[in-house]
């Protein structure tokens, strides 16, 4: 159905600060605002090792995940 191996790359430059960047991109249940096939995104806790969030991709395909390691 689905070959994994494959891959794609986009980039875009924007105007604003790596901070603000990370801000905007780090936020609890924010992949719907800037991930292309993300239909959505809930984050259970958001604060650390252990957090929690839920992904559902428009395909249909849901994702759960826990963070094991958390940098700052």
């Amino acid at each position: 159905m689905f070959n994994y191996e494959e891959s794609f790359y986009v980039e875009k430059e924007v105007a604003v600060s790596a901070e603000k960047a990370w801000e905007i991109i780090s936020l609890p249940g924010g992949l719907i605002r800037w991930h292309p096939f993300m239909e959505k995104h809930t984050a259970d806790s958001w604060d650390g090792v252990g957090s929690k969030d839920y992904l559902t991709y428009y395909s249909g395909f849901e994702f759960d995940r826990e963070v094991v390691k958390w940098v700052e």
